[in-house]
């Protein structure tokens, strides 16, 4: 099945649109069932980017299914995978996202860059103002600068775009299960996708 869509993200620059012709596979994507760490949940992976309007307006069901399943037998973790397509303002948002991970506060992070963006139009590309939002968070800001322009953080986010490059995928936004990829097109609407992601978890089950 072919869907075309467009996907606007929003820069300094205007808007940059991409027009992508995709085929979806069953399976194409070839995730790892389990967890890196071994656990028996399985990785549940959204990619997405934060200028991304369909990623905006999937994001309450994100947190919902999120808070569902934290009260459910822990059957899945959840994975939020960042995209920067090797744009630079979609690389500092990466790098910022990755330095909230890494302090406990990426939940807090992606809500306020959601609202911030999309709510109160700014575009939040540059290092000063996300360094704001960081300490906002209670992060201190030496460590910030220093995790932000980190070896780890920067192989973290080139890791990222080499699993987009790798795998195929240019619809933002993504959320892959079992090797299988579910976007809000193929779930025909943003309420449907984790209904998918649920059948995907719990097929077994049945």
């Amino acid at each position: 099945m072919f869907n075309k869509l467009r996907v606007g993200i929003k820069t300094n620059n205007g808007w940059l649109w991409l027009v992508f012709c995709i085929t979806f596979f069953s399976g194409s994507a070839g995730f790892a069932a389990a967890t890196k760490d071994g656990s028996n949940a399985v990785q549940v992976t959204e990619f997405f980017t934060y200028m991304c309007h369909a990623c905006h307006r999937l994001e309450p069901h994100v947190v919902e299914w999120k808070k569902a399943n934290n009260v459910r037998i822990k059957k899945a973790s959840f994975v939020k995978v960042p995209l920067t397509f090797d744009i630079p303002g979609l690389t500092n948002q990466a790098k910022a996202f990755e330095v909230a991970k890494a302090n406990g506060k990426a939940d807090s992070f992606s809500d306020l860059m959601f609202e911030k963006i999309h709510s109160r139009g700014q575009y939040m590309e540059e290092e000063k103002e996300l360094f704001r939002l960081l300490e906002e968070l209670g992060i201190p800001s030496d460590r910030i600068k220093k995790q932000f322009h980190s070896k780890q953080i920067k192989q973290r986010v080139s890791e990222c775009e080499e699993e987009r490059k790798k795998y195929k995928i240019t619809v933002m936004p993504t959320i892959i299960v079992r090797d299988k990829a579910i976007t809000p097109v193929t779930a025909k609407g943003y309420k449907n996708v984790f209904v998918l992601v649920d059948k995907e978890l719990y097929a077994s089950e049945d």
